[in-house]
C-alpha cells in the first residue's frame, strides 16, 4: 500500500472515531451495554448520505403558531428520512392486544401508535415500538408527570419505558413532534435513551446519516469495552447498532 493510500485510510479512520465518539458523548450511559470506538468504526455503522435526505426531512416539518419547529408528517418522518418501508410500519389498529398495558394504579391503557416489522422478524415480532403523542401533546416534556395522555399521571417517558419491558421490545421512538426520542429498555437491563430538538440549520455541501435499516440484520461482533471480553446478545447489539444509526437522523431533525 501506498503512502497516499495509507494517508487516505487515516483520514477516513479519524474522521469516523471523531463521529463515534461525539455520538457516545451523547448517548451517556450509565451502566449497562458498553459500546467501544474500535467496534463501531469495524461495524462500519457510519454512512453517507445526499441532501435530498435533509430536503425531505425538512418537507415533513412545520412551524407551529408559537414557532417552534415540529413534525407535521410522522408518516412521512417515518419512511422519507428514516427509512423504512410503508409495507413495515403497522398502525394501531393491525397491532394486537398484547402490545398494549392496562396500568392498574393509574387506569390508563399504555399502547404504541405503531410498530416496526421489518420481513425479516421472526413470527411477526415487532422490532421496535412507536408512540407519537400526537398534534394535542406537542411539545409535551417527556420527563415531567403529565395527564394528558391519559389519567396516569407519570411522565411520558417512563410509561412508554414500561410499555416496551412489559412487551419485551427493546427498542423504541417516542415523538411529541418537537423532539424525537429513541429508547432502548432490554428486559431485566437499564435503560439508554437519545433525543433531538427539532431546530433550523442551512444545508450542508455533505450530510451524514447512518439510516436504521432493519432488513440488515446486524453481525454478531461483541459490542464492548476494550479488554472486557463481554459479550452482549443478539438483541443487545442490535439494539446498539439501531441507537448509533438513528442517532444521525435525530441530529438531522436540528438541521431543518
Amino acid at each position: 500500500m501506498g503512502d497516499a493510500a495509507r494517508g487516505s485510510e487515516a483520514r477516513v479512520s479519524t474522521h469516523e472515531e471523531r463521529f463515534h465518539e461525539e455520538w457516545l458523548g451523547m448517548v451517556q450511559p450509565v451502566d449497562g451495554l458498553v459500546v467501544s470506538i474500535p467496534v463501531l468504526v469495524e461495524a462500519q455503522c457510519l454512512e453517507r448520505q445526499p441532501p435530498e435526505r435533509q430536503r425531505a426531512l425538512a418537507a415533513t416539518c412545520m412551524i407551529t403558531a408559537s414557532g417552534a419547529h415540529a413534525i407535521a408528517d410522522v408518516g412521512g418522518f417515518i419512511t422519507d428520512v428514516l427509512g423504512w418501508q410503508p409495507a413495515w410500519v403497522r398502525g394501531d389498529d393491525a397491532l394486537p392486544a398484547a402490545l398494549s398495558l392496562y396500568v392498574p394504579e393509574g387506569q390508563q391503557v399504555v399502547k404504541p401508535t405503531a410498530a416496526l416489522v421489518p420481513p425479516h422478524a421472526t413470527d411477526g415480532a415487532p422490532m421496535l415500538l412507536i408512540w407519537d403523542l400526537g398534534r394535542d401533546a406537542t411539545g409535551l416534556p417527556f420527563d415531567r408527570p403529565e395527564v394528558v395522555t391519559g389519567p396516569w399521571e407519570y411522565p411520558v417517558a417512563a410509561k412508554f419505558d414500561r410499555l416496551l419491558r412489559h412487551c419485551r421490545v427493546p427498542i423504541g421512538v417516542l415523538t411529541n413532534r418537537t423532539a424525537v426520542r429513541l429508547i432502548y429498555a432490554p428486559h431485566g437491563a437499564s435503560s439508554h435513551h437519545r433525543r433531538r430538538e427539532a431546530r433550523p440549520r442551512r444545508l450542508r455541501r455533505r450530510h451524514y446519516r447512518p439510516p436504521l435499516r432493519p432488513e440488515r440484520p446486524a453481525r454478531n461482533t461483541t459490542v464492548a469495552a476494550p479488554k472486557t471480553n463481554r459479550k452482549p446478545s443478539q438483541d443487545a447489539h442490535d439494539a446498539s447498532r439501531s441507537l448509533h444509526q438513528t442517532s444521525r437522523s435525530e441530529r438531522a431533525t436540528a438541521r431543518i
